[in-house]
């Protein structure tokens, strides 16, 4: 194992991030997220679902595969992340990508994989690691060994890895996308309707914030909606509720209405003190409780129109002669005129 040059994060042993797992469950190839260190040179900790983990039985085939596409990551951590999903994660995959697959021992990998870790469950470890995957964070994991038995290679193989508990991180980008997309699935299906129009868990945030664009169905709406989302996720434990019209992506209008809509003394809404600590926030690492906030950033569906202000823009803030001269002017410093130019 020590000859793959695999990373050596926060001054442990060389590890292994971004991994797929695929072994066999009820005759069938089952893939999940896997994170693991090298402990010998035929040998690994590694850390995965612990609902796989209960299913996988001492001397059980497995085969690790790194450097996959990232649609068969995003795959494989739906599979598992919050209540668990028994849905087929390959089935999946190949929705999002044309994906070919290999038959390993495990089960079938993608066959672009650059390399392949074969080997079998071992006794389970207490071991755990100073920096957790995004996935860890949003679902309950166990420890155990492999031991290696068969390594591959591509030839130059290129094999990806995520700094693990740094900014902006691959592996916080791929919980975001992936908590996103569950929580939206979830929660659209809760009611009966489709509320919502998008939910975002910013990798700027290290996912301990939830933004959540949606219709205000009913006076209240919005404080139903917050505790269903801190019931459905453990990673974060404030929610910032914006106008369904709010463009996603967009961080900086999503904060200004933070503070233009929100008023703190009645629309910043914080819990009793008795919340379980989220997983993903950088603070509360003792295991203490403590309380969730929720910030309505929505205009109050009970309001008449005239009560709300009219969001302002270049056409309806200067008269047309204005507007003509200052576009001439663009154009001739050769600055695009299209509203959606660059």
């Amino acid at each position: 194992m020590y000859s793959l040059g695999l990373p050596a994060l926060s001054g442990e042993a060389p590890t292994i991030t971004l991994g797929l797992c695929a072994g066999p469950i009820d005759d069938k190839t089952v893939w999940a997220p896997i994170h693991a260190r090298v402990e010998d040179h035929d040998s690994l900790i590694a850390s995965i679902p612990a609902a796989l983990g209960k299913q996988l039985t001492h001397g059980t085939e497995i085969t690790i595969a790194i450097g996959v596409p990232t649609a068969c990551l995003i795959a494989a951590k739906l599979s598992w992340i919050g209540e668990t999903n028994t849905g087929n994660a390959l089935s999946m995959a190949r929705t999002y990508s044309d994906i070919a697959f290999a038959d390993e021992q495990g089960g079938l990998i993608p066959a672009s994989s650059e390399g392949v870790i074969s080997g079998t469950v071992g006794e389970r470890s207490d071991y755990q690691p100073r920096h957790r995957e995004g996935w860890e964070k949003a679902t309950e994991t166990t420890t155990l060994k492999i031991h290696v038995t068969d390594l591959a290679l591509r030839e130059e193989a290129i094999l990806p890895f995520s700094p693990l508990g740094a900014p902006l991180a691959d592996d916080i980008h791929l919980a975001s996308i992936v908590e996103s997309v569950r929580l939206l699935r979830r929660l659209n299906n809760y009611w009966g309707v489709s509320p919502v129009k998008w939910i975002h868990l910013p990798a700027e945030t290290h996912l301990g914030m939830c933004l959540v664009a949606t219709e205000i169905l009913y006076a209240g709406f919005e404080w139903q909606l917050a505790n269903t989302l801190f019931a459905f996720s453990q990673l974060f434990d404030k929610v910032l509720i914006l106008d369904e019209d709010t463009p996603p992506g967009n961080l900086a209008r999503a904060f200004d209405d933070m503070w233009i809509k929100a008023h703190p003394s009645h629309d910043w809404h914080f819990s009793e003190p008795q919340a379980p600590a989220a997983t993903a926030t950088a603070y509360r690492r003792d295991g203490r409780t403590g309380s969730r906030l929720f910030i309505d950033a929505t205009w109050d569906p009970r309001w008449d129109d005239e009560f709300i202000a009219p969001r302002v823009d270049f056409e309806s803030s200067y008269p047309e002669d204005i507007r003509a001269f200052v576009l001439d002017n663009w154009d001739e410093m050769g600055f695009s005129t299209d509203p959606g130019g660059q």
